[in-house]
């Protein structure tokens, strides 16, 4: 899994910009390819509420040719734009780290990079909220 790496949006301007009129909102596809064979893109989030609340939309590309050239393209330019994102169990909890992005291939980061306090803070405080069925 990877995340766009934030400090991005700096340098690069109206590229990561917000469109006009949609300040908090963003417009995203999840694109999965499996064994270089079938692509999909969609709208689908991998979570209870998309699965059971299925509004989303996706398209599926039964091409090999596709399917390798969307992966050779992930591979080739993935590094350069986004942590990848990774988890662990160490003690009984489970911990996610950040990996790369604009430190470096070699980078891990505990903490979510670019995340403020008042971020953390309130995600802190909704983990303990009980609406798993809701996300």
């Amino acid at each position: 899994m990877f995340e766009l790496d934030e400090s991005l949006k700096e340098k690069e301007g109206k590229a990561f910009t917000w469109l006009p009129g949609l300040k908090k909102s963003s417009l995203h596809a999840k694109t999965m390819v499996f064994d270089g064979e079938i692509m999909f893109v969609g709208s689908f989030n991998f979570d209870q509420r998309s699965l059971h609340i299925n509004n989303e939309i996706g398209l599926v590309f039964h091409d090999s040719e596709i399917a390798g050239q969307a992966t050779k393209n992930f591979e080739e330019n993935v590094g350069k734009v986004a942590f990848e994102v990774e988890f662990s169990r160490k003690g009984g909890s489970e911990n996610m780290h950040w990996v790369g992005g604009q430190g470096g291939p070699d980078v891990m980061m505990e903490q979510e990079p670019y995340a403020t306090t008042k971020q953390k803070a309130i995600v802190g405080i909704l983990k303990w909220l009980p609406i798993d069925s809701q996300l």
